[in-house]
């Protein structure tokens, strides 16, 4: 991954406040993957941030990308929210690949219901 473009944007949803960070990885021109993360305010309260999506193309997976490009989306999470775990939505497919990173399952709790996975802090 030669080169990544991340985008901000804002979305309403539900009557909260959603700041979503696009990541798209490139190889040279060649778009390859990309990830979403959305962090939530419910008025000046953070919820979880939390990565709601991450594809890698199919010819670059299994070569590490995938790996760089969760990273990135961690640190750029980190600077703005050091102190959250991130939340996860995760396919079952995905899992062991998350879990390689640190993401553990969480069981279904009223206030993590769209979660599969958290990474806490200082993991």
């Amino acid at each position: 991954m030669t080169r990544l473009h991340v985008k901000r944007s804002l979305a309403y949803s539900d009557g909260r406040d959603i700041s979503a960070i696009e990541f798209i990885a490139y190889d040279g021109k060649q778009k390859i993957g990309r990830a979403v993360a959305e962090v939530g305010y419910q008025g000046a309260h953070i919820t979880y941030p939390v990565i709601t999506w991450l594809g890698i193309d199919k010819q670059y997976q299994r070569k590490g990308y995938g790996t760089k490009l969760a990273r990135a989306v961690e640190r750029e999470i980190r600077q703005g929210i050091p102190d959250r775990p991130i939340g996860l939505v995760a396919a079952e497919s995905a899992v062991p690949f998350w879990e390689k990173l640190g993401y553990e399952r969480v069981p279904t709790h009223r206030d993590l219901q769209r979660y599969t996975h958290l990474k806490r802090l200082g993991k």
